[in-house]
């Protein structure tokens, strides 16, 4: 392809073993990684997303997460690390159709009881300030893996999800004052002043773990059923999470 298609196209390459991924990635980066990674050159064809084999789901998660953070970049350079990897983790856990080659996207809450665990202060780690999260680096992220992640793909989640209208404005706001030539700083500038400015940080704080906290893993809904159950109590109200095919 090319012209304006050329962005849209991701090679993949799937190396027969781990043995050989880290062999075939030693000569570009000089070094190994433990998860699919996307090697950029300056003549985009000879980029390509390289992935070793894996159990069938984690396969499909890695690949899945891998792909949507290139296809951002094909748009956007330099997106507001918390909006890349958070719609990436949002979406790496949707399904794929052989009869119609194509993903279809269910709600993945596979963050969601460790980021319950640092809201309710279970563990030492705490939330980031939204005032930071919204300015994140690559080196945030990375010095902060164990909450950063979490709270990005919980962050995205929430906008995405949320029951009122106002924070769902504030995700598209927020993906409309992105600028593809701007630098990251200033995109993460003009995202959090033209998304988030007209509410108070605490005030979407509150709302954000308010809304994490009333959200349940499966494995709470079987408990609360057992619970139930026992109580004698045989009918039990269920929230059923957007996109969720259970």
């Amino acid at each position: 392809t090319s012209g304006f298609w050329r962005q849209f196209v991701v090679r993949v390459r799937v190396l027969k073993e781990q043995a050989s991924f880290d062999a075939y990635l030693t000569r570009p980066l000089s070094q190994t990684r433990t998860d699919f990674v996307f090697v950029a050159y300056s003549d985009p064809d000879r980029s390509e997303l390289l992935c070793f084999p894996r159990e069938e789901n984690a396969f499909s998660v890695s690949l899945v997460h891998q792909g949507c953070i290139q296809f951002i970049r094909a748009f956007v350079a330099n997106c507001p690390v918390w909006i890349r990897e958070g719609v990436a983790t949002a979406l790496e856990a949707a399904v794929w159709d052989p009869r119609s080659s194509t993903y279809s996207p269910r709600s993945h809450l596979a963050w969601l009881d460790d980021l319950k665990a640092i809201i309710r202060r279970q563990r030492s780690q705490k939330l980031i300030p939204l005032r930071e999260l919204f300015l994140s680096t690559r080196e945030l992220a990375q010095a902060q893996p164990e909450v950063f992640y979490p709270q990005s793909w919980g962050m995205v989640h929430f906008l995405l999800s949320s029951p009122d209208k106002k924070h769902n404005r504030m995700l598209w706001d927020a993906i409309a004052a992105i600028d593809p030539k701007s630098p990251l700083e200033e995109n993460s500038q003009r995202v959090r002043a033209r998304a988030f400015s007209w509410v108070s940080e605490a005030s979407l704080a509150r709302d954000f773990e308010s809304y994490i906290s009333s959200l349940r893993t499966a494995a709470e809904w079987l408990g609360m059923g057992m619970d139930a159950y026992a109580r004698g109590e045989m009918k039990v109200q269920m929230t059923i999470a957007p996109f969720s095919k259970n």
